[in-house]
């Protein structure tokens, strides 16, 4: 090797020797390594990687109270005739892990309001007349989607067919059965159901397995002397959030998501697409 080459390689190790000292010994430059050895502590701190959480929720929940069946469809050849009502409404996640939301719901009704826990058919009128005659009875619900699926930019969303009489939805289980939950007064408690919704994906969004929805429905007397308010009726929802692991949820879709079960019989949202009980 020739002088000129060794004097440069002797000048590149030095660089690398003193970004090495400086590195390892940031509070002492001075230390140098050498021929004799040396010696270095380096310390590791861990950096917290948190994931993003982003979760649609609606708060805003307006329903119609149509006692007299009048036609709410503002579409020419369809008829809505419900007598409580709503949009779909979604809740759906965006964020990086799969999360669980919890929706606690209970109604309030007005004074002269009565909210019932059966269906009361009138066997001439086919009509639910309810249990009070002295004031104005409901049978107040909310249901929550079968099926939900994602395709040019909207969601598609089903439910099971309600018909509120004797034979078909006529208590708190018949309607648990069909996806819903039942209203009770909830001056001192709460109807609540899980939803367990995965990360978006094309996959997954489109089968709609990042979203929930729900809607309200029920029955009303109509032959009541005072006429319903905007005030008879108000629900309330909280929603309260967890995150999980992003392993928490089988990819094969095959096993219950981590330290949840399906919803049975007697537990609300039977058989709604995302709803699940903690085990």
């Amino acid at each position: 090797m020739t002088k000129k080459k060794f004097l440069a390689a002797l000048s590149t190790a030095a660089i690398t020797t003193s970004l090495l000292a400086t590195t390892a010994f940031a509070a002492t430059p001075t230390i140098e390594w050498n021929n004799n050895g040396g010696t270095a502590q380096g310390e590791g701190s861990g950096e917290v990687r948190l994931p993003v959480i982003e979760v649609e929720v609606p708060l805003e929940l307006p329903f119609a109270v149509n006692p007299y069946k009048l036609n709410l469809s503002e579409e020419d050849g369809t008829s809505i005739t419900d007598q409580i009502w709503s949009d779909n409404y979604m809740i759906i996640n965006y964020s990086e892990v799969p999360v669980a939301v919890k929706t606690a719901s209970k109604a309030t009704p007005g004074t002269d309001v009565a909210l019932e826990t059966a269906v009361t058919i009138n066997t001439d009128t086919g009509k639910h007349e309810g249990t009070d005659p002295t004031k104005k009875n409901a049978f107040l619900g909310m249901q929550f989607g079968k099926t939900i699926a994602f395709a040019n930019d909207a969601y598609t969303v089903t439910y099971d067919a309600l018909v509120f009489d004797a034979s078909n939805v006529k208590d708190e289980a018949t309607l648990q059965a069909k996806g819903g939950l039942l209203l009770n007064d909830g001056s001192t408690a709460t109807e609540d159901v899980t939803f367990v919704l995965d990360i978006p994906s094309d996959t997954n969004t489109a089968a709609g397995k990042n979203a929930a929805a729900f809607k309200y429905v029920g029955v009303l007397n109509d032959s009541t002397t005072d006429a319903y308010t905007d005030e008879d009726l108000k629900v309330t929802t909280v929603y309260t959030l967890s995150v999980l692991a992003s392993d928490d949820i089988d990819a094969t879709g095959t096993n219950d998501p981590k330290g949840y079960e399906a919803a049975a019989a007697g537990d609300n949202g039977q058989g709604a697409q995302n709803v699940w009980k903690l085990k």
